[in-house]
């Protein structure tokens, strides 16, 4: 009877293993598992700059309306961060509220700041973008932002900002990593920029022939400058060895034998003389 309690049990444990199994490799009718997290089950491979975009059009073909490079380029970003804790819906853009700002279609303001975004986000050609906003997220984001003819204001904070032909530039500020400051001189219209709090040498002389160039295009629109003070690279702490006490080893005790009693030695001595004296009845 023990014996045929034994036997199904072991069977029972082989079959919940089979089971195990096949779940790990894909269901049990032979269809591969979806990507979890990942609506409609589409596997998004990460490539070297950032998401596969033929494979996300796939999943998420852009809605009537939308502008196809804005929404595309978006979700790109989205899918590279946990974008769900936001409530969104990457299928409708609406709700996407209070970050994206649309009109007529096309993204008009980005407003990621305090939203722990990370990856890599692609802002070429965004035609109608007016600005852009970006700071106090967990970690740097890796952003290009190229051939933006309407962006007027492009802040960032501990980011990586590549940007090229944004003539309608205005604002600037980047109180990040900068090491040495972007080419801002030749946009007309730029009336503010704030690079305080970067790693700029100030005594470097690239540095100081750039600074006087970007101020004089702020000040031919009156505008205001500001690049000090900057921060000095965080130098790593030097590891001091820990000192160490030699103790001296305890002196070893020699066992010394006891010295004799010298009262029970005298008295010893006593009785052999004693014996040999003649004894008084002789």
């Amino acid at each position: 009877m023990n014996r045929k309690i034994l036997s199904v049990f072991v069977v029972f444990a082989m079959i919940i293993s089979l089971i195990a199994t096949a779940h790990a490799i894909g269901y049990l009718d032979g269809s591969e598992a979806p990507v979890i997290g990942n609506p409609g089950g589409a596997d998004i491979v990460p490539t070297s700059g950032g998401i596969d975009l033929a494979v996300t059009t796939q999943t998420y073909p852009t809605p009537a309306g939308y502008s196809d490079n804005d929404y595309q380029k978006l979700v790109e970003f989205f899918l590279q961060w946990d974008y769900s804790r936001l409530g969104w819906d990457l299928t409708d853009p609406l709700t996407w509220r209070y970050k994206i700002y649309w009109n007529d279609g096309f993204v008009e303001r980005i407003d990621f700041c305090q939203t722990r975004v990370s990856g890599k986000l692609n802002l070429s050609n965004f035609t109608a973008l007016k600005s852009f906003h970006t700071c106090e997220n967990d970690t740097p984001v890796e952003i290009i932002v190229s051939d933006c003819p309407m962006l007027e204001e492009l802040e960032v904070s501990d980011d990586s900002i590549y940007f090229s032909n944004l003539p309608a530039l205005r604002r600037f500020s980047a109180n990040s990593n900068l090491t040495e400051l972007p080419n801002l001189e030749n946009l007309q219209n730029l009336e503010f920029v704030d690079v305080r709090y970067n790693l700029l040498d100030l005594t470097d002389p690239k540095i100081q022939e750039s600074i006087a160039k970007i101020q004089a295009t702020v000040d031919k629109n009156g505008g205001d400058f500001y690049y000090t003070p900057q921060r000095t690279p965080e130098i790593p702490p030097t590891t001091t060895p820990p000192t160490t006490t030699t103790t001296p080893p305890a002196t070893k005790k020699t066992n010394t034998p006891p010295k004799p009693n010298p009262t029970l030695r005298d008295a010893l001595e006593m009785l052999k003389f004693l014996a040999r004296l003649p004894s008084v009845y002789d």
